[in-house]
């Protein structure tokens, strides 16, 4: 069978164009390295407006009969209107060039129910004008004559897709046209962005009339309210400005919305140049009319979502278009950075060759020439220029490796639920790619299921040797250990630092079990997601992290394994800079440590202060799902708690989270920690440290934040819970675990008023463990309560003598006997009161007698320990 393909005389056109570039008279034509047909040499001296960094760029130009753009006349704008105000020739849009991040997901389209929903036959044809209808033609006769005029092929043989989008962009509306953003490609959240455009407006704002708002541009789901906003750009303020004609920002904030109000205005109906510049390193929200600018102090909230952008109107909550821009767009760009004033569209003409090398900066980039500030000159210029600083002379500018820790998500940052593989045995894990200067992977970032606590597992980052996006051939490039002690809680696990490639290079990071573990796994369902990036493995052995489909029962991404699309992992890898600036001054790590203003004992490249490891401590017995609830069976008050014994010395408690049971949202509680002044374990004598007089919260796990309570030493008793009164002997409120019982659980009762937190025996009726209360005769409760304690200490969990010098990096000093850093004449006193005895303390040399040879190493260690 054959088919006629059909070929649309833009296409021939553009081909010949090409062709005519490349070839003329038999002449290979000047050099044109990056390919967009401009040679280098006039590329040079006048950059096209073309460069989007990443995202969309569109002009709005007339068409002549052929369908080809004309840019060379006079650049007719797209007007703005209503369809209940037609023109006689409809302008149109056209994408000239557009650099998407998802090119295939990003379409331009457009609302034109009252055009495109036409369904009465004519002349021209029948079917909806902006669907492909089967048949020649569309119904209305003014877009159909138009569309034809451009492309007969519509009226003579089939109205298809292609006539459909020259109808859309060429038969009106209702003032706006959408970009269809499924896969985020203009989500910016709290990064970096830039909108800009040339406006000519037909009427200005007042303060008193808030439909005189005209928008730009607004970005969220649709219908939906603007507290989701993810962005918002008004050319008119309306009753949100003092005069109503001023330039404003609008951002969704969860459950409200943030205006910023520009002082700059647009006062009359010529052309202008404007733009909202967000610069998230500078923490700055710039405006620009023209060449003035206004500068505001700014941190964007962090709303994302796959909802259309919208050029030239706003929709409401109810989904009705109001508040559109009167007046004309003649070119609009939304780029990926914060654009620097040089390179914004009323720059141009500007050069394109900042190192002078004779080839455009874009050709250079291509070539591996950096730009890892995203400002758009290369690195090498903005050091030689003296804009940054390269302490190291490695042509990396400072503040390219002195960022924060950064985070790689496609999550929204809640669980949805808990999974498991089809095996007993799981692995999960996520695909991403290296950032351009932020090469180091530090940690990861995750949930728990409930049912994992308890149980270990191996954390890794793992390689893509072929860059496929599949795991089939990962090799693993870090392991570490993980015993899961929280659940439903999000932490960070710390890794080494991990430096899978250079920017662009693909990698896994994830969670592989040791042993069977039930629904460890917690995944997001909501937006943003990646489809295709979340990978789970299952076999009914141990999985291996260096061969990982060895004997595997499943080894899929969530897409293709029965999930629904748009199902990812909650991991998130925590990405750092290298050399990195751990201490936070504005100087990479290894300039500091060159300079000796910084130890590094193990010549790793990381200042030891910054290798203290954790001062988080975690406190709590539970393990497992919730058994059980336990409550009086009659009125009366109740206090259930833990009883918890520090590990490390000086301990902060600051919050206490508590699973209730069968206990009323808006109920009081009073939440307490309680000192154990003799340190034996048992509350009768227990010392109230913090009480939090509250109500019970809706969710069933509560978070109550107490006045920090320090504990001073490792060993320390201290106990944890809370106090109900039950007026009806209606409630059950403690949550109890029998898995794992160790003895920790304690209540105390009294039947006849509430339980006193200043003194837990006063009137008590019971106290004692939960495992001695009888239910009945001979039947004892074996279970723990569900309370946790978080905290901080001021000794870092790997430095135990917490001289703020890691564990490994301490140097023995075994002459110092009593450990005051010195070996002086008190160790020798010491040594001479052992001496001829076995005293292994004092044996230096290990001969198993004190002795001469002992003698001798002391005083080859005399002075302070190094």
């Amino acid at each position: 069978m054959t088919t006629e393909r059909r070929i649309r005389p833009v296409f021939l056109i553009l081909a010949v164009l090409v062709f005519g570039v490349l070839h003329s008279g038999g002449e290979v034509m000047a050099q044109d390295c990056n390919g967009n047909g401009i040679p280098d040499a006039q590329e040079l001296g006048e950059r096209p407006p073309f460069d989007d960094y990443g995202r969309g760029y569109w002009r709005f130009e007339s068409f002549e009969a052929s369908g080809v753009p004309n840019a060379s006349a006079g650049g007719v704008p797209a007007r703005m209107i209503g369809a209940v105000s037609p023109v006689t020739t409809p302008p149109t849009t056209s994408v000239l060039r557009a650099g998407f991040a998802n090119a295939h997901a990003v379409a331009l389209t457009s609302t034109l129910e009252a055009v495109c929903d036409a369904n009465t036959p004519t002349a021209c044809g029948s079917g909806p004008c902006c669907e492909a209808n089967g048949t020649p033609g569309c119904a209305d006769p003014g877009c159909c004559a138009t569309v034809c005029a451009a492309d007969p092929f519509c009226c003579d043989t089939d109205w298809d897709d292609s006539c459909a989008v020259e109808a859309q962009g060429r038969c009106g509306g209702d003032g706006h046209f959408e970009i269809d953003d499924v896969d985020g490609a203009f989500s910016f959240g709290n990064q970096s962005f830039t909108i800009e455009a040339w406006v000519r407006l037909d009427a200005l704002g007042t303060p008193t009339d808030n439909q005189s708002k005209q928008w730009l541009v607004q970005k969220k789901p649709v219908p939906g309210g603007d507290a989701e906003l993810d962005y918002g750009f008004l050319v008119q303020a309306g009753e949100l400005g003092t005069s109503g004609r001023e330039l404003v920002g609008r951002f969704g904030a969860g459950g409200g919305t943030v205006n910023v109000v520009s002082t700059l205005t647009i006062e009359d109906f010529d052309w202008h140049y404007v733009a909202m510049v967000y610069d998230r390193a500078a923490g700055k929200l710039r405006f620009q009319v023209d060449d003035q600018v206004d500068s505001r102090d700014f941190q964007k909230p962090n709303t994302v979502n796959d909802g259309p952008v919208w050029i030239g109107a706003h929709v409401s909550g109810s989904n009705t278009t109001n508040q559109r821009l009167r007046g004309a767009i003649d070119e609009i760009r939304i780029s990926a950075i914060a654009v620097p004033r040089r390179d914004r569209l009323n720059a141009f003409p500007v050069g394109g060759d900042c190192d002078g090398n004779g080839r455009p900066d874009d050709c250079d980039r291509a070539d591996g020439a950096r730009d890892c500030d995203a400002n758009g000159q290369l690195d090498a210029c903005d050091i030689a220029d003296g804009l940054v600083d390269d302490c190291q002379g490695d042509g990396v500018p400072d503040s390219c490796q002195t960022l924060p820790i950064g985070d790689d998500a496609h999550h929204d940052g809640e669980s949805d639920a808990a999974a498991m593989s089809d095996g007993s045995h799981t692995a999960w894990f996520e695909y991403f790619r290296v950032q351009e200067g932020r090469e180091a992977i530090s940690g990861v970032g995750t949930r728990f299921g409930s049912s994992a606590l308890g149980n270990d597992l191996t954390v890794h980052v793992w390689s893509d040797p072929n860059q496929d996006g599949d795991p089939t051939d990962a090799v693993p490039l870090c392991t570490v250990e993980y015993t899961i002690e929280q659940d439903d809680t999000d932490l960070v696990i710390d890794l080494p630092l991990t430096r899978p490639g250079p920017p662009g290079t693909g990698y896994f990071i994830g969670f592989v079990s040791v042993g069977p573990i039930l629904f460890p796994a917690a995944c997001d369902f909501d937006p943003p997601y990646e489809v295709g990036t979340s990978w789970i493995v299952g076999a009914n052995e141990q999985i291996d992290p260096a061969d990982l489909s060895a004997n595997a029962v499943e080894f899929t991404t969530l897409d293709a394994g029965g999930f629904s699309d748009g199902v990812n992992w909650l991991i998130t890898a925590k990405i750092g800079p290298f050399p990195g600036d751990c201490d936070d001054n504005g100087v990479p790590d290894d300039c500091d440590i060159a300079a000796g203003l910084a130890e590094d004992c193990q010549g790793d490249g990381i200042p030891d202060q910054c290798q203290l490891g954790s001062d988080a401590v975690v406190f709590g017995y539970a393990n497992g799902l919730v058994q059980g609830d336990f409550g009086l069976q009659q009125p009366g008050g109740l206090a259930w708690f833990s009883e918890f014994r520090t590990q490390r010395d000086q301990v902060t408690l600051e919050r206490l989270e508590i699973r209730r049971a069968d206990l009323p949202p808006g109920e009081p509680i009073t939440v307490c920690i309680w000192r154990d002044p003799d340190g034996d374990g048992e509350p009768s004598d227990a010392v109230l440290a913090a009480r939090l007089d509250t109500t019970v919260p809706a969710d069933d796990l509560g978070v109550f934040e107490l006045p920090p309570v320090l504990i001073e030493d490792a060993g320390a008793s201290f106990f944890a819970g809370a106090i109900v009164w039950d007026p009806n002997g209606a409630f059950e409120p403690a949550a109890l675990d029998g898995e794992n019982p160790r003895r920790r659980g304690w209540l105390v009762v009294d039947l006849d008023g509430p339980v006193d937190p200043v003194d837990l025996t006063d009137g008590a009726e019971y106290v004692g463990l939960i495992d001695e209360w009888s239910l009945g005769p001979g039947v004892p409760l074996v279970a723990n309560f569900f309370i946790d304690v978080f905290g901080t200490s001021a000794i870092p969990d790997n430095d135990d003598d917490g001289d703020g010098i890691p564990n490994e990096c301490d140097i023995a000093c075994p002459a110092d006997f009593n450990g005051d850093g010195l070996v002086n004449g008190v160790d020798l006193g010491g040594l001479i009161s052992a001496w001829g005895t076995v005293a292994p303390d004092f044996d230096l040399d290990g001969d198993g007698v004190v002795s001469g040879g002992d003698l001798g190493q002391l005083f080859a260690a005399w002075g302070p320990c190094l």
